[in-house]
C-alpha cells in the first residue's frame, strides 16, 4: 500500500518541477493569459503559482493521511475487523478505517490516467443522493 503513497508523492514533485520550470522561464512578474483565448484563460486559471500552492496542499494532505498499522474496523450488524492497515487522521480510538483512505484515493484521480496510476486505487462508487 505504500505504493500509492510513492505515486502521489512522485506526480506531486513531477507538477511541482514543471511549475518551477514554468516561472523560471519568465521575467519576474510575467502574468499568464493575457489575451482572452480559451487557452490564455485557461493558462492564467491554472498559472504555475496556482499550481505550486496546489502542490504544499496536497503534500499536507498525503502527510497528515499515514498508515499507523493495525486496527479495528467497528461495522454495525456485522463482526469487527481487524484491519493491518489504517489511517491516521480518517479513524479514531474506537473505529479504525483502512490505509490507504478515501481521501488519498480521491487525491490519485487527478492522475488517474498515468500510466502508474493502478485501478486498484479507485475510490469506492457511492449512491448519489
Amino acid at each position: 500500500m505504500q505504493a500509492l503513497k510513492q505515486f502521489l508523492g512522485g506526480r506531486i514533485n513531477e507538477d511541482e518541477s514543471i511549475a518551477q520550470n514554468a516561472i523560471d522561464g519568465h521575467e519576474p512578474g510575467f502574468r499568464w493569459g493575457r489575451d482572452d483565448t480559451a487557452d490564455a484563460r485557461q493558462a492564467a486559471r491554472w498559472n504555475p503559482w496556482r499550481v505550486l500552492g496546489s502542490c504544499v496542499g496536497k503534500r499536507m494532505m498525503l502527510s497528515a493521511h499515514q498508515d499507523v498499522g493495525p486496527g479495528v474496523a467497528h461495522r454495525p450488524g456485522l463482526p469487527d475487523l481487524l484491519l493491518v492497515h489504517t489511517c491516521s487522521t480518517c479513524g479514531n480510538a474506537q473505529d479504525a478505517v483502512a490505509w490507504p483512505c478515501e481521501t488519498l484515493r480521491i487525491l490519485a484521480l487527478d492522475w488517474v490516467e498515468h500510466c502508474d496510476y493502478q485501478s486498484g486505487w479507485r475510490p469506492e462508487r457511492r449512491p448519489c443522493a
